[in-house]
C-alpha cells in the first residue's frame, strides 16, 4: 500500500489531527501500516501480529474479530463469517450457491441480502458490508491504539477485478467504521508502488505483479520510471483464490472416498 503519513501538524490547542493510514483489506487477513520516522510501519495488533484474521462471530456473550473468532469457528461455524469481502457489492444469485468458507447461507430481504447470526440469544441481520465495517474498525483501533491517536482517514486497498459495485460497498462499510477514505488502491497497483519505493530502478521496466490471494487471482502489467509506476493493463478472476482451490481439493477427495468405500460424507 502507498505510505500514509499519520502524524499531520497538530490543530490549534496542541491537539493531534486524526491520522492517515493504509489498510490492506485482505479475504483471510488484514492489516494496518502508517509512515512512523519516515518509514512504512506495518502495525501490530493486541496480539503483537502485524496481520488479523478476516474473520467475525457472534456469540451469546459477545462479538468476536480476529484471531478470536477463528479460534472459536469449528465449535460456532454457524455464526462466524470468513472471506466477507468477496461477497462485497454482489447480488443475491451471485453468492447463494458460491463456493466460501462461511457456513452461513445468505438471505433474500427486499433487493438486498443478508447473513442472519445468533448474537446474546437474539436473531443478528447484516449485509455484508456491515460485517466488514467491523473488519475495518478493528483495523481503525489497531491504529489508534498503536499511533496513540485518533484515525479517521485511511487508503484501502481492493482487487483490480473489483467492479464499481464491490468497491462502492467498500466505501459504504468504511464510512460505517467511520473512516473517510481517500482512495481505493487496487492491490497489485500498491504492491507496484511499494517496489518502485524500495528498489532502485536505474532504467524504466516493465513488470509483471501476480496477485494470488485467498478469493482471487489478479495480474497487472506496469511501468516503473523513475520512482513511479503507470499501469498498462490488468486482468484478474474473482472466482479463482486460495479458497476455491481448497474447496475443489475437498470435493474430488469425497468423491474418491464414495467411489472406493461406498460412503457419503
Amino acid at each position: 500500500m502507498p505510505p500514509v503519513d499519520p502524524a499531520p501538524p497538530p490543530e490549534e490547542g496542541g491537539r493531534p489531527r486524526p491520522a492517515a493510514i493504509g489498510i490492506d483489506f485482505v479475504t483471510s487477513k488484514c492489516c494496518v501500516a502508517a509512515v512512523r520516522d519516515g518509514r512504512v510501519d506495518v502495525l501490530e495488533n493486541e496480539l503483537g501480529q502485524r496481520t488479523t484474521s478476516s474473520c467475525v462471530a457472534f456469540n451469546s456473550q459477545q462479538r468476536l474479530v480476529g484471531s478470536d473468532a477463528l479460534d472459536q469457528a469449528v465449535v460456532n461455524c454457524a455464526n462466524t463469517m470468513h472471506a466477507v469481502k468477496s461477497f462485497l457489492g454482489r447480488t443475491y444469485d451471485e453468492v447463494k450457491d458460491c463456493h466460501s468458507p462461511c457456513h452461513i447461507q445468505p438471505i433474500l430481504k427486499g433487493h438486498r441480502f443478508k447473513y442472519v447470526f445468533q448474537y446474546k440469544n437474539r436473531d443478528q441481520r447484516l449485509r455484508p458490508e456491515q460485517v466488514a465495517a467491523i473488519l475495518l474498525g478493528k483495523m481503525k483501533d489497531i491504529a489508534e491504539s498503536s499511533l496513540g491517536c485518533p484515525v479517521d482517514r485511511a487508503v484501502i486497498s481492493v482487487p483490480a477485478s473489483f467492479g464499481n459495485a464491490q468497491r462502492l460497498a467498500v466505501k459504504y462499510a468504511a464510512q460505517v467504521a467511520g473512516i473517510e477514505v481517500l482512495q481505493l488502491i487496487n492491490e497489485t497497483t500498491a504492491a507496484g508502488v511499494a517496489f518502485a519505493d524500495y528498489r532502485t530502478v536505474k532504467t524504466p521496466a516493465v513488470i509483471a505483479v501476480v496477485d494470488f490471494g485467498a478469493g482471487k487471482l489478479d495480474v497487472s502489467i506496469m511501468e516503473v520510471r523513475d520512482g513511479t509506476v503507470q499501469v498498462m493493463a490488468a486482468a484478474g478472476n474473482p472466482q479463482l483464490g486460495g479458497y476455491n482451490i481448497d474447496h475443489s481439493l475437498v470435493d474430488h477427495c469425497l468423491a474418491l472416498i464414495q467411489e472406493k468405500h461406498n460412503y457419503r460424507v
